[in-house]
């Protein structure tokens, strides 16, 4: 069975010999969990957005299509292709569990958690308690807290899913595959937009 959305690592094959099983996807390069430390910093808000429609539009797929859902989702399981597309990687462990019901937002809750205060959500990955609140707007911890309690149907009511967003994540990836001056230009670029509330406007706010 072949797996493929734009948000979900695309599972190609499996195959058993000798006794192992093989799982054969499609070629990623970095996670976000690579990307958080690297020379841009701690990511921004608008690319937090951008990523919580994206793996909320894979869960969705996961759930409808296929009554599946990942047995774990932090920032190790979400990774960035070439063109700053963020996909929901070992979606064949899903699979091979079988259906579930996979209805509460928590996976998305504890993803942005851990994307917002990585030192936090380490000591205690649990918690959806942050250290620094003063540090984010009213929009994301709302968004934070909306996850925790909510649905992914009513997520993604609340947030239309756009996947051309994806551009804002691309100076990320740039940075964290070769860390050159393009990527610091592109991410000026969108900072810019988000600033002038261009992106607001079109519908990624948390």
């Amino acid at each position: 069975m072949k797996v493929q959305h734009d948000n979900v690592v695309h599972f190609l094959a499996a195959f058993q010999d000798n006794g192992r099983l093989y799982l054969v996807y499609e070629s990623i390069h970095i996670s976000s969990q690579e990307i958080h430390g690297g020379p841009m910093g701690p990511w921004r808000e608008f690319e937090l957005a951008a990523i919580c429609e994206q793996v909320l539009s894979g869960l969705l797929f996961l759930k409808q299509t296929l009554s599946v859902c990942p047995p774990m989702l932090d920032t190790s399981q979400v990774l960035l292709n070439q063109d700053g597309v963020a996909k929901i990687a070992n979606v064949a462990d899903a699979i091979v569990q079988g259906p579930s019901l996979c209805e509460h937002g928590a996976h998305l809750a504890h993803l942005l958690f851990e994307l917002m205060e990585p030192g936090t959500y380490m000591a205690d990955p649990l918690t959806l308690q942050l250290v620094n609140p003063n540090k984010w707007s009213g929009r994301i911890k709302d968004f934070l807290g909306a996850a925790s309690k909510g649905i992914l149907s009513e997520l993604a009511e609340r947030e239309a899913v756009h996947d051309r967003y994806h551009y804002l994540l691309y100076p990320r990836w740039i940075a964290g595959n070769e860390g050159n001056e393009t990527a610091d230009l592109i991410a000026k670029e969108a900072v810019s937009l988000e600033e002038q509330h261009e992106i607001g406007s079109l519908g990624i706010d948390l």
